[in-house]
Parts: C-alpha cells; sequence; structure tokens
C-alpha cells in the first residue's frame, strides 16, 4: 500500500486515478480524515520524472476537491491495519497541520539574473580590476587571483541575494499566510521563495507578482509555480 496523502473531506470525493505502478487510487476513511493511496508493490520507488509526474498528477486532481497534507514521496505500508495504527499515531499533530494550510495553497518564486545581464549586475570595480590582472599574470599566480575573484564574486551574489530579499520577498510577503525563503542552488538564481497564499486571494497575489516583476524584467527572469500543496509548511513524518 503507498501512502499519498491525507485528506479533510467526504469520503466519496471519487478519485479516477492511477498512481505508480498503474494502481488505482482510492481512499481509506478513519476517524475523520482519508488516507490517499494506491495498494502498490511494497518496493522503494524511485524518484524518476515518470514516477514524480505521476505523482504530481494525483497532487493537482486531490487538490482540486478538498485541503490535503502532502507526505513525502514514496511511503510505503505494509497493510492496511499498519496505514490506521501510522494514523493515530500522529492524529493531533494532522489536525494541528490542518489548522495552518486550510483554504491555502502554496505558490513558488524562483528569480533568476538573467545570463546575458550577468556581469553587469554582480562585477563591482574590484573584480573588474582583478579581472584584468588576470589576464596578465603567470599560471601560478593566476590560480590564486582566479580564487580570489571567485570569492568576490560570490560575496557580490549573496549581496543581490540579499537586496532581492529586502526588495522582492519582503514586498510580497505582506500578501500571503505565511512565507519562507530556500535555499539558491545555481549562481545566477537569487531569490528561491515559497508562499502560503489564501485561496480566495490568489488573483491579487498573482498581480502583485506581476507588479514587482515589471520593475526588475529588464535584468531578472522571474519563474512563477503553482498552486501547490503546502509542502514548505507543514511538517509531517515520514
Amino acid at each position: 500500500m503507498l501512502f499519498i496523502y491525507i485528506a479533510k473531506s467526504d469520503p466519496h470525493i471519487g478519485l479516477e486515478l492511477t498512481g505508480l505502478a498503474d494502481e488505482k487510487i482510492f481512499t481509506v476513511a478513519h476517524r475523520d480524515l482519508l488516507a490517499i493511496v494506491s495498494n502498490s508493490p511494497y518496493k522503494v520507488y524511485d524518484l524518476s520524472p515518470e514516477n514524480l509526474l505521476t505523482h504530481e498528477g494525483v497532487i493537482r486532481e486531490v487538490m482540486n476537491k478538498c485541503d490535503v497534507l502532502p507526505f513525502n514521496f514514496g511511503n510505503v505500508m505494509k497493510s492496511r491495519k499498519d496505514l490506521i495504527k501510522f494514523i493515530d499515531s500522529v492524529y493531533s499533530h494532522i489536525w494541528k497541520m490542518f489548522g495552518k494550510i486550510s483554504g491555502k495553497i502554496e505558490l513558488g518564486l524562483k528569480v533568476f539574473i538573467k545570463k546575458e545581464k550577468f556581469n553587469d549586475e554582480i562585477e563591482t570595480g574590484e573584480i573588474k580590476k582583478l579581472k584584468k590582472q588576470f589576464q596578465a599574470l603567470e599560471d601560478k599566480k593566476a590560480i590564486l587571483l582566479k580564487a580570489d575573484i571567485g570569492k568576490l564574486v560570490q560575496n557580490s551574489v549573496e549581496n543581490k541575494r540579499n537586496e532581492c530579499e529586502e526588495k522582492i520577498f519582503d514586498f510580497l510577503k505582506q500578501y500571503c499566510s505565511d512565507s519562507k525563503l530556500n535555499n539558491c542552488s545555481t549562481v545566477t538564481m537569487i531569490l528561491n521563495a515559497a508562499f502560503l497564499v489564501n485561496k480566495d486571494k490568489i488573483d491579487h497575489f498573482d498581480e502583485k507578482v506581476s507588479e514587482i516583476e515589471s520593475k526588475y524584467e529588464d535584468n531578472l527572469e522571474f519563474r512563477y509555480t503553482g498552486p501547490w500543496p503546502a509542502f514548505n509548511f507543514i511538517n509531517m513524518p515520514g
């Protein structure tokens, strides 16, 4: 049994879906909760694009019907009895999490410096000066200077991220229920944020994203995604 989500809803929500291994998705009602599961083989599931897309498809369908608490990909229980036991063990925590995310969805925003604008945005006068010196140096000295340049570039990127946090993240977090900064995974990424937004305020939040994007669109690329279940705003076991 592959465990996917816990939902707070009528057990007859109706899910015409298949999950991993093409197994039918169904619900297991216990107390006032629903576990959304499939009878998939008991094994470790690869984080392959195909599996993740299948998982995401179930997410989106369930989100259209009710509030859900997402668990990590590939949680497998041996039996329905084990599933019921697990729900009982985390029951109060589940309801605490529902209180936080009910009626809300997660929206994501990643901001990148456009490749053609990276040097303009990041290179300070000192960096430009050292790069000119680097071209005229012998190999050994050049290696040392290159390391110094790299450190200065990293410091400049961090300064740009702090600036982006103040001007973009702090602006947007006024219009949501909660917000979170995540680590940036590439040197050109200067913001990686998640926002918990009331469903009836999504359009207004969209407008605010467009508003702030228009101020920086010449140099920055905005990647705005969602809606997602509130992965960044809950902590669930498993």
